[in-house]
């Protein structure tokens, strides 16, 4: 009920309409192999600052929800990730001291692009993509994890379960 009373107040859907993204939703959860229930709820509990930066895309707000699941991670959290990225004079000295840190180029441009454009899945993603090109997660310091995690907007503890969850799905 609140999953679909949040689609018709964000998205200006009728009934009808929020019912066909329901089951829309449910095939895409099945597909995906998350628990509906929960992607509901997380979309249902959305923050209006989750709503507002993906601009009231409730199809892209499901594959978020579904996505952030699959991870490990609520949507919520993601779109406060993405979100942190648009803080640029944080973000960018956040992404630097963890360059110098880890001796390598952490670059978070696409990401903060994505978040922009209120991508929060795709965001997550590059977020993903970036944290792999700097080494094994595992093996890095501990100084070396919290600033690639305070870089990303996540805590090391979730960088960790997100990178294990994609590892998962990709075997």
């Amino acid at each position: 009920a609140g999953f679909l009373q949040k689609m018709s107040a964000i998205g200006g859907m009728t009934d009808k309409q929020a019912s066909a993204m329901a089951g829309f939703t449910a095939n895409l959860a099945n597909a995906a192999g998350v628990n509906l229930d929960e992607v509901m709820s997380d979309v249902a509990s959305a923050s209006d600052e989750t709503v507002t930066l993906m601009r009231g895309n409730v199809k892209q707000m499901t594959m978020a929800a579904i996505q952030a699941k699959q991870m490990g991670v609520s949507l919520d959290k993601s779109a406060s990730s993405a979100k942190g990225l648009l803080n640029f004079t944080q973000s960018v000295s956040d992404e630097m001291e963890a360059s110098v840190l880890l001796g390598k180029n952490l670059n978070l441009n696409s990401a903060r692009q994505l978040s922009f454009q209120g991508d929060v899945a795709g965001a997550q993603k590059e977020i993903l993509n970036q944290v792999r090109q700097m080494g094994d997660f595992n093996k890095m310091n501990v100084f070396q994890q919290e600033a690639l995690a305070k870089a990303t907007g996540y805590s090391a503890v979730e960088l960790t379960k997100m990178l294990k969850n994609e590892e998962k799905l990709f075997d």
